[in-house]
């Protein structure tokens, strides 16, 4: 959506405009460096009621309930925005698609579901994707591939590649994702 229909959109007012302000302050939060589970409760409020008929504006909402309810590990809310997601990720803009198909890879490996995370990591290729969370994904495969090596190898690549992420706030929950897969390894060594 443009700047001027955006402008448009909140002089109407209504529940867009309150969904799209709830995902402003969500994006401002994260970008500063709070992280998903600490974000501010109206906003988390505002999202979980959207009800908007826009599809992107519907995706992006889910797209950050997910990586709150990831966070706070959630296993029923993971399930849910992940079922929501996989139903409207063909209305998403093309060129932003590969991060839901990331975040979905994430999900599947959380659930112990290979064959979906696969699936997902293929579809994921190119696009606009913050890399450090790919190569999280492509770790978690590798990880549940019986891998170790590559995994390994991947994780420390996302480490690296955080240094240059533009979302402090999801950051962190990289972060702590890539420690799971490094507290696995060094479990199954011992």
């Amino acid at each position: 959506m443009s700047d001027g229909m955006q402008f448009m959109d909140v002089l109407k007012g209504g529940r867009a405009s309150l969904e799209r302000h709830a995902q402003l302050q969500i994006l401002a939060q994260s970008l500063d460096g709070i992280r998903p589970r600490n974000w501010d409760s109206w906003a988390i409020d505002e999202l979980s009621r959207a009800d908007s008929t826009d599809p992107p504006s519907h995706t992006g909402s889910w797209m950050l309930l997910l990586a709150r309810a990831m966070d706070c590990r959630h296993a029923a809310e993971i399930a849910r925005y992940q079922a929501l997601l996989e139903k409207s990720v063909a209305g998403y803009p093309a060129s932003f698609r590969q991060s839901i198909h990331v975040e979905l890879a994430i999900c599947a490996w959380l659930a112990g579901d290979i064959d979906a995370v696969r699936k997902h990591l293929k579809s994921s290729q190119g696009g606009i994707v913050e890399e450090s969370r790919r190569l999280l994904a492509k770790a978690a495969l590798a990880r549940l591939e019986g891998r170790d090596a590559d995994c390994e190898r991947d994780r420390l690549l996302a480490i690296k590649a955080l240094a240059n992420a533009s979302d402090a706030g999801q950051s962190k929950l990289t972060q702590d994702q890539l420690a799971m897969l490094e507290l696995r390894i060094r479990d199954e060594r011992t």
